[in-house]
């Protein structure tokens, strides 16, 4: 048998720890090379920002801007589902998750992207189901 004090380190040390403090660091970088267009080096801090704490969804977001930028939309929609996946309720990231699933013309997830985002957004989830509708034609 395992006595209970090894299965609790063990346990511990299986857990994740997170580093805010360095995620903080790594994102606010990371937000200057965006800012600068600099989108590689932005995502590298984005990553090395989740490394230290995964579950700020304002960096996930910036990653897939940037990554949309490179018009990697693959990378940018696996972001932006990411911080959807720790708040179901960030329009923004739906926003930019439906669009990024346009670029790729794959209407069907755009489509129930948008429909999400009407819940959350009107104007905008409206907007966009007009934009997939005027370019799914093309």
């Amino acid at each position: 048998r395992i006595p209970p004090i090894l299965v609790t380190s063990i346990c511990q040390s299986a857990m994740p720890k997170t580093d805010p403090a360095a995620a903080k660091r790594y994102t606010a970088e990371g937000v200057k090379q965006l800012t600068a267009g600099k989108y590689n080096a932005a995502i590298t801090n984005f990553e090395q920002a989740i490394a230290a704490d995964p579950n700020q969804k304002e960096t996930h977001y910036n990653m897939g801007y940037a990554y949309f930028q490179l018009k990697k939309y693959d990378q940018a929609a696996a972001a932006f589902l990411n911080a959807i996946k720790i708040d179901p309720a960030y329009a923004d990231a739906r926003y930019n998750l439906a669009f990024a699933y346009c670029q790729q013309r794959n209407w069907r997830d755009a489509e129930r992207q948008a429909k999400e985002l009407v819940k959350l957004d009107k104007t905008r989830g409206d907007q966009m189901l007009k934009y997939i509708s005027d370019n799914r034609k093309r």
